[in-house]
């Protein structure tokens, strides 16, 4: 988070962090929009997904303690079950947005 701090400071590091950042949530977006998901729900999952990747940074920052590390033991593999649910909708998921009233697109009298 030390970046986030100069970006602050530093005009040139604030226009390199906006611009990594803006691609790296739009290759999310491309990712969610692979799954089949119109541009408004893929924005909203891959701006979950970039803010719970940040957040874990900030928190394996902060409390390292706090998060599993070990991938052979049993409460990573339950972390991660957990962290994939959150970022991939299932088919749930996906019929609930599939049927969702969507807005008219509008026609242009002459």
């Amino acid at each position: 988070m030390a970046l986030a701090a100069a970006a602050a400071n530093d005009d040139m590091i604030r226009q390199v962090v906006t611009r990594v950042s803006q691609e790296r949530l739009d290759f999310i977006t491309d990712c969610y929009r692979g799954l089949g998901l119109d541009d408004e729900d893929a924005l909203r999952w891959a701006s979950t997904a970039y803010s719970l990747y940040l957040g874990i940074l900030q928190l394996r920052w902060d409390l390292p303690e706090a998060l599993p590390v070990e991938p052979d033991s049993p409460a990573y593999q339950r972390y991660m079950d957990h962290f994939t649910k959150a970022l991939i909708p299932n088919r749930d998921d996906l019929a609930a947005i599939d049927s969702r009233p969507r807005p008219r697109a509008r026609t242009e009298v002459a």
